[in-house]
């Protein structure tokens, strides 16, 4: 073993596969992404329960463990799970999953509901008397044109 191996050698130690997701709101879906290096499309499962999302999978070792003498093992291999609940507004009947050169992206659309959308504004054609002649709702401005 070469001098000052042993100190980067952690007997036993393997640390579990777990990625870590980025998830951001754009104003049509909410956007799931993860790095997800060596794992096959075969490994990745993603379920919709509700809503709660579940992604499964799992990374496989690459190297033989028989040949030759590890010094260290710093990449992680294993099973994991990974559980997400949905807010309100995701419309799972459309989501979309893509795993491309290493990275997860996972793209689950709002409903029409939730979705911004523009209010146009008009100049000076509803002003507020306008609107209030004749309403009951509003028996101030009937008073005051009395």
């Amino acid at each position: 073993m070469p001098p000052g191996a042993d100190t980067f050698k952690v007997p036993g130690a393997q640390p579990a596969f777990i990625p870590s997701f980025d998830i951001r709101e754009t104003p049509d879906a909410y956007v799931f992404e993860a790095d997800m290096p060596g794992i096959q499309l075969e490994d990745l499962e993603i379920n919709l329960t509700g809503n709660r999302l579940t992604v499964h999978g799992k990374r496989e070792s690459t190297a033989q463990r028989e040949e030759g003498n590890f010094f260290t093992m710093e990449r992680s291999f294993g099973v994991f799970t990974r559980f997400f609940n949905l807010p309100d507004g995701a419309d799972p009947s459309r989501i979309k999953a893509d795993l491309e050169n290493g990275v997860l992206t996972i793209a689950i659309p709002k409903t029409p509901e939730v979705q911004p959308r523009k209010i146009s504004v008009s100049h000076g054609k509803h002003k507020h008397s306008e609107v209030s002649q004749g309403s009951q709702d509003a028996p101030e401005a009937a008073e005051a044109r009395a």
